[in-house]
């Protein structure tokens, strides 16, 4: 089985929220709304699901303090 870090893990879905973040740019400054809605979602899922297995967030708090 492979190994991965909480570090990369968070890395990983910092770079999901960027990449959430860039789509919803780009979809408020172009006039077709509806290219990147798949690949917004896909993003989002992934995102919360990697997130919540294993739980990301208390390791982020954890980290801030």
């Amino acid at each position: 089985m492979y190994k991965i870090t909480v570090d990369q893990l968070l890395l990983i879905a910092k770079t999901l929220e960027k990449a959430d973040f860039a789509i919803n740019t780009l979809e408020r400054v172009g006039q077709n709304k509806v290219v990147f809605l798949e690949t917004k979602k896909d993003i989002q899922k992934l995102k919360d699901d990697l997130i919540s297995r294993y739980d990301l967030k208390s390791f982020n708090d954890d980290r801030k303090k």
